[in-house]
């Protein structure tokens, strides 16, 4: 007979601590810690592939990924969470924060909220390219940091030193030009229509395609209204009562360099692109505030991408959750 376990894995660099509990609310949870290796883990955990076991853990850097490999081959069911949503969950909890202690509120929140968790599978390429976009907001950083230092600097340095930056700095312009080709080619890979797109729509570049065409490629079960809610452009809402009741703005929840390159393609869209300037102008003829009609225009952006990137079976063989969401 098949049991249900409800998992919360709590993960480091080196170790993985899990909680196990079970649909009877009665039994006490069951804690282990491994070493955050591939064959420790996928070892224990072939024992549960007879089983209906669920796991939540969040996203850790990169230190899941050992975790998510073993879970995916394992055909078991996970699900990736963003701390900063699980946060306010652990902390209502318990005010103690250990690895103990934030496995036992995982596995809580897994077995409470179960069938309305967002499945989650793992792929190579798409963790490859996100490697890539992380590589070039780092040298973006150190760029910054150079020229601000440079700026202040500029009463005591010399010549010698001016030329060092600067060689610095173009120097990173040029890895990071790098970078993007480099991943705009693994893009290709999976999605060959990539030139395609851009160059039928003025405006768009390959900082957005590296930037989201493999969610929108790999996220294949997932809504334009999803996608909208992913890059953290769905509005905010904070109401209480009849005396509390806010304008509502975006929430930003999303990964913000995306959110960021949208709104610079926006921009530009809307100068050289008729499609998505006539919706801009539409909107500043009926009173819309300018950044409100921005946003628009990003969602609209959103909209058309995901309209290229249809529905596909395939995409998420594994995914049997109740809801479908993201990977």
């Amino acid at each position: 007979m098949k049991k249900d376990f409800f998992v919360g894995a709590d993960i480091s660099k080196d170790k993985v601590d899990f909680c196990f509990l079970t649909s009877d609310e009665s039994k006490k949870p069951k804690f282990i810690s491994l070493p955050n290796d591939y064959n420790v883990i996928e070892a224990y955990f072939k024992s549960f592939t007879s089983d209906n076991v669920t796991v939540v853990l969040e996203y850790t850097n990169n230190y899941h990924i050992t975790l998510q490999r073993v879970l995916n081959d394992l055909g078991i069911k996970y699900s990736l969470l963003n701390p900063e949503k699980t946060s306010y969950f652990l902390k209502h909890l318990n005010s103690k924060k250990t690895d103990i202690a934030d496995s036992y509120g995982l596995s809580l929140y897994c077995r409470i909220f179960s069938s309305e968790l967002n499945p989650t599978t793992y792929n190579k390429e798409y963790n490859l390219i996100n490697s890539y976009n992380s590589a070039i907001s780092l040298l973006i950083k150190i760029q910054t940091q150079l020229k601000n230092f440079k700026k202040s600097q500029k009463l005591v340095s010399d010549n010698q030193l001016d030329e060092i930056i600067t060689t610095l700095t173009n120097q990173l312009t040029q890895l990071q030009k790098k970078l993007k080709l480099m991943a705009y080619e693994i893009l290709k890979s999976f999605v060959p229509n990539c030139d395609e797109i851009i160059k039928a729509n003025n405006g768009f570049g390959v900082d957005l395609a590296i930037s989201l065409f493999p969610n929108l490629h790999f996220n294949r079960d997932k809504t334009a209204k999803q996608f909208i809610s992913f890059v953290g452009l769905s509005p905010r809402i904070y109401e209480s009562g009849s005396s509390v009741k806010k304008s509502q703005c975006i929430n930003k929840k999303g990964n913000p360099k995306t959110r960021r390159i949208l709104f610079l393609v926006a921009m530009s869209a809307i100068r050289y692109n008729a499609k998505f300037k006539q919706r801009y102008e539409n909107l500043i003829s009926k009173g819309k505030n300018k950044k409100v009609a921005i946003v628009a225009v990003m969602c609209a952006i959103v909209r058309y991408l995901k309209s290229l990137f249809p529905f596909d079976e395939s995409f998420i063989n594994g995914k049997s959750f109740n809801k479908l969401g993201a990977s």
